[in-house]
């Protein structure tokens, strides 16, 4: 699903750029879901890096098992579980 980012993304990407600044990245690759650009602008900061918005990036879309943890997945069915992993 796309869903958005939370608080505690919002400020672990913000750390995560403060502790890449001295990288200099020529380019920064992101999935185009929103959760994923918004965590990429926020680990760029204000630095003047591109960005490149992939598709071959996206999450796949797991079906029935959208939004369930895996011991949800496991219990719900056990030897699809399995196959998947």
């Amino acid at each position: 699903m796309n869903s958005p980012l939370t608080e505690k993304g919002r400020e672990y990407a913000s750390l995560l750029g403060k502790s890449l600044e001295s990288i200099p990245f020529r380019t920064i690759y992101s999935s185009p879901s929103g959760r994923a650009v918004q965590t990429a602008k926020l680990i760029r900061s204000d630095r003047n890096i591109p960005m490149a918005l992939e598709e071959q990036l996206k999450e796949i879309h797991l079906g029935d098992w959208e939004g369930k943890t895996k011991e949800d997945i496991r219990e719900l069915n056990w030897e699809d579980y399995e196959n998947f992993w």
